[in-house]
């Protein structure tokens, strides 16, 4: 089983955001060992120190959710996933906080992004989960994604 590690800065708070990612949290623990760290949010500065501790002790590929990210396609998304997945690699999503990441955070970083347009922090990590599942089944063949 794959595992797959979700970083993220500060609790969701809006309800129907939450219930959206626990859908999703439910539907993937069948596929992935996925475990969730939530670090509090604080100042952008103070973040960025926490998630530098944080990923430390981080094996395999890191990507950081950000909107100047490399864009892919879901059934692109789903051959990156399974082709780590190949190579025995772990995988981490970091998803910061309202106030993002610094330049000097993110160099140097893999940078994954959902689209041109700025959501915000709740409802990327929601459509994160939803594009998990998503490459999942594209994987499986299941049907969802037609």
């Amino acid at each position: 089983m794959q595992k797959i590690s979700l970083i993220t800065i500060g609790k969701v708070k809006t309800p129907w955001i939450s219930e959206g990612c626990q859908v999703y949290l439910g539907r993937l623990k069948h596929s992935f060992d996925l475990t969730e760290r939530v670090l509090a949010a604080s100042s952008q500065k103070e973040e960025e120190e926490k998630l530098m501790k944080a990923l430390e002790s981080i094996d395999g590929t890191v990507f950081v959710l950000d909107a100047a990210g490399k864009e892919y396609a879901s059934e692109s998304f789903a051959s990156l996933i399974a082709a780590e997945k190949d190579m025995g690699r772990p995988l981490t999503f970091v998803i910061a906080g309202a106030y993002g990441l610094s330049s000097t955070f993110k160099k140097g970083r893999k940078l994954l992004s959902l689209g041109a347009m700025t959501f915000p922090h709740e409802i990327t990590k929601l459509l994160l989960l939803e594009q998990l599942f998503r490459a999942d089944a594209i994987t499986k063949n299941t049907g969802y994604h037609h």
